[in-house]
């Protein structure tokens, strides 16, 4: 009426030594038991007071006894012996596991499943499996005792699960040193033809057989050793269900350590690279320079060598683009491919749904060529052109003045300026707004564009470009000369693209409104029909007039 269980040997250690009880001083000697150690060591940081008796504790962590979470788990508030320290740390529970492993002479459960008798031998309960449900087979558990259980994912399992039957110890099959069942391994509801796994039941089955196919797995790649240059990274390798089916393939093996490249190398904080694009395709904007980093070998792998290294501040200086052919005319910005603009310039608004500028007050339009004896479009001289064209239009024309555009002319030089003796020349396009929103301040505004003294103009620019930042500080030259000359003649613009013509249309054209001349045909149309009317009233009266006098 029961089971009888017969212990062929056994060992006994005492804990006390296990745990180094034995090793803590009572006195000049050694404490040779836990009751003596408590009533009798010296060691003052385990020492407490009890109804006037001193005694040691083996541990205590008041603050951490339910959880290693509490906020008031500090680890400076822990005592005990030198085997009971760091309860919350996993690195020294796992060396407390290996201690008392090691003094029971190793892993007591494989030396205990090895050497005794296999369960298969053991009758009626376990010498007559049945396959196809992957029942009545027997495995020696924890305790080294043969107890039942079954294996998974079978062809024909158990209607109604099994009461007190546990799964089957995964290496029961295949176990190298003590392998059973030989002649009944289980019959699998899958093929296994894929890889081994133990993610499902029918993934399990396999398992248990080593039907399956494994292949060695990988981690991810470790950090590199080395903060900068050449070092090494490593990554763990193994081999999966080793336990169970044994060593993978070592040919097949893949390396677990590589060589690297740190990414921790500094970013050079005084010398700097190459100046990018601007960052504004329309008008004015920011540039900056570009970081050198600093990695031996002639850095391998670029910049990515300096990615973890913090960034110093990049040095930026104010920019003016090239013309953009796709970029909208009079456009203040847009990004720096072109395209729709996002604002326009001052006195300019985009229409509901364009992408386009037009102009809402009156303003005037002129292009001026630029040409010096060296490039006006590199360096920070580029920087500074623009700024210094503003201002000085508006202190000599006293107008606000912008710069719509700027673009590379020919490099061809005209007669006039051949005195230059090498050159390079820009047009640049600038609209200017008149003082008074009317049409005699816009066209005394385009004749002073016309009118300008360019001499005066080209030598007040050379002055203003070092306001501008074209100095020594940022490497930039003055040019030693420049010519002005004007390359097409102002052209005022009206609102609303209505046109010119000596003055701007009082209703000039607006979106959804009647053009000019409609107005104008409408206008005569109502005049006419008032002069007949008059026409005709004046003949009534004169008819009734000859009646009476008959």
């Amino acid at each position: 009426h029961g089971c009888v269980y017969y212990v062929e040997s056994y060992e006994t250690l005492e804990l006390d030594e296990i745990v180094g009880m034995k090793h803590e001083d009572c006195g000049g000697r050694a404490c040779s038991t836990w009751l003596d150690f408590r009533t009798h060591c010296t060691n003052k940081s385990l020492q407490f007071e009890n109804l006037g008796h001193i005694y040691c504790k083996e541990y205590d962590f008041p603050e951490c006894m339910n959880s290693c979470e509490e906020d008031s788990c500090k680890a400076e508030n822990e005592v005990g012996t030198a085997f009971w320290l760091g309860r919350c740390n996993p690195k020294m529970n796992s060396e407390r596991l290996r201690i008392i492993e090691q003094a029971f002479g190793g892993n007591s459960n494989a030396k205990h499943y090895a050497s005794n008798p296999p369960c298969e031998k053991y009758a009626p309960m376990c010498n007559k499996p049945i396959p196809d449900a992957g029942i009545a087979y027997c495995h020696r558990d924890q305790s080294g005792v043969c107890d039942a259980c079954y294996v998974p994912g079978t062809v024909n399992p158990p209607e109604t699960p099994l009461q007190n039957v546990v799964e089957c110890r995964l290496d029961l099959f295949m176990n190298k040193k003590l392998p059973q069942y030989q002649e009944s391994l289980p019959e699998c509801s899958n093929d296994c033809s894929g890889a081994c796994s133990n993610n499902t039941k029918e993934d399990l089955c396999c398992l248990y057989t080593g039907k399956c196919s494994r292949d060695w797995q990988a981690d991810e790649w470790g950090f590199c050793d080395a903060e900068c240059g050449n070092g090494t990274k490593h990554r763990k390798v193994r081999c999966p269900f080793e336990d169970v089916l044994g060593s993978c393939d070592e040919e097949k093996r893949p390396a677990n350590r590589t060589k690297c490249r740190g990414q921790s190398c500094p970013w050079n904080k005084t010398s700097f690279g190459d100046w990018g694009a601007c960052d504004n395709g329309c008008g004015n904007g920011i540039e900056t320079q570009s970081l050198i980093c600093d990695c031996p070998d002639d850095c391998p792998l670029g910049e990515k060598e300096c990615s973890n290294s913090s960034k110093p501040k990049q040095p930026t200086r104010p920019c003016f683009p090239l013309h953009n052919a796709t970029a909208p005319d009079f456009c203040a910005d847009c990004p720096a491919d072109g395209g729709r603009c996002r604002s326009c310039l001052q006195g300019f608004d985009t229409g509901k749904g364009a992408s386009s500028c037009s102009n809402s007050v009156r303003v005037a339009k002129a292009t001026y060529r630029l040409t010096a004896n060296s490039s006006l479009v590199s360096g920070y001289l580029a920087s500074a052109l623009v700024p210094s064209v503003t201002a000085t239009f508006k202190t000599i024309v006293n107008a606000s003045v912008q710069v719509a555009s700027l673009s590379e002319a020919s490099t061809l030089l005209e007669t006039s300026l051949r005195r230059l003796s090498s050159g390079h020349a820009v047009d640049i396009e600038v609209v200017a707004a008149s003082i008074k929103d009317t049409d005699e301040s816009l066209n005394d505004t385009a004749q002073k564009l016309e009118s300008l003294d360019m001499k005066k103009l080209a030598a007040e620019l050379l002055m203003v470009l070092p306001q501008h930042g074209c100095t020594k500080d940022h490497k930039c030259s003055v040019p030693k000369e420049l010519a002005l000359k004007l390359q097409k003649s102002p052209e005022p613009l009206c609102p609303s693209g209505a046109v010119w013509a000596n003055g701007c249309p009082i209703n000039g054209p607006t979106s959804g409104g009647f053009p000019g001349w409609a107005v104008a045909l409408i206008v005569a149309i109502i005049l006419l029909v008032v002069a007949a009317a008059a026409a005709a009233w004046r003949w009534k009266r004169t008819a009734r007039g000859s009646l009476l006098g008959s």
